[in-house]
């Protein structure tokens, strides 16, 4: 599950990275190690995630900031749900029977 978490955590730093760099214009494009790391954190994402309509469908193909921007976001957002419910899984098999939040 520690995949999961760091994946999400590069994809949130690579959006804050790519909203940075938009201030120099919204079709500049990514150096290589950016685009690198981009493309890394799709790819595991989709392993991750393999039935989630939304991360199966991200294609980075155009090397501009904006993609990378749109694409992390989308995959952090989805990797953190993700291990929420992971988490939130593993509580109820190690609590069995235990009330959470008061139901």
């Amino acid at each position: 599950m520690s995949e999961l978490f760091d994946l999400a955590e590069v994809a949130k730093k690579l959006a804050e990275t790519s909203k940075d760099a938009m201030k120099n214009g919204p079709e500049s494009e990514p150096d290589d190690v950016s685009w690198g790391l981009a493309l890394q954190v799709v790819e595991g994402a989709k392993r991750l995630l393999p039935t989630d309509q939304i991360v199966q469908r991200i294609n980075l193909e155009t090397k501009l900031w904006v993609s990378i921007r749109s694409a992390m976001e989308a995959v952090a957002v989805k990797l953190s749900s993700k291990g929420t419910a992971d988490v939130v899984a593993a509580s109820d098999r190690a609590n069995p029977g235990r009330m959470r939040r008061g139901y």
